[in-house]
């Protein structure tokens, strides 16, 4: 299964985004299903980064403005499959959103531990940026933990990208750093 991305999709009004899901039969790849936020608006750009493991797919909208008027809050939402129909569960956003913190301008995934980046997230200094860990149990994705870099500084920009392998996660800046983070237990 792969998953691919277009913010710039104007289906629900400019840049509202939406992602296509494809499926590889031998060497062929077919197109499964495109995805759309139920509450797809103007600007959301909804499949700026995507991610998925298995039938498990988190789509970013970095732009979205949940809750109302948090310009560019950003959220994150997450799809399962069932057979050949994807259909969304739950929706992801910080508890207490921020203007243009972009939550969703990253996302990386496994079956249960997902990294969210928010590159402009004001939580350590001036959108230095953070990353918020969230865990699976059955189809529900809880709040683990939010870090930033140890060195962070004003418009670092961390957590710009995330990847995740099994225990080793690597996050990167604006600033041109990668940080790799080890979790134990």
């Amino acid at each position: 299964t792969a998953i691919m991305g277009t913010p710039g999709d104007d289906h629900a009004g400019d840049a509202s985004g939406s992602a296509y899901v494809f499926i590889r039969s031998g060497t062929a790849w077919t197109q499964q299903a495109k995805m759309i936020a139920l509450d797809a608006d103007v600007g959301d750009r909804f499949g700026f980064d995507v991610a998925n493991s298995g039938n498990i797919a988190f789509v970013g909208a970095p732009g979205d403005d949940f809750p109302i008027d948090v310009f560019d809050a950003g959220s994150v939402y997450v799809f399962n499959r069932a057979g050949t129909v994807w259909t969304q569960g739950q929706k992801l956003a910080k508890a207490t959103p921020g203007l243009y913190e972009e939550f969703g301008r990253s996302v990386a995934m496994d079956t249960t531990t997902a990294f969210i980046g928010a590159p402009f997230n004001t939580l350590f200094r001036e959108e230095s940026g953070s990353v918020f860990v969230y865990i699976r149990s059955g189809l529900t994705w809880s709040l683990l933990d939010n870090f930033g870099a140890s060195d962070n500084f004003i418009d670092d920009g961390f957590g710009h990208s995330v990847a995740l392998s099994g225990s080793t996660a690597v996050v990167g800046n604006e600033s041109g750093a990668a940080y790799v983070f080890l979790r134990t237990g």
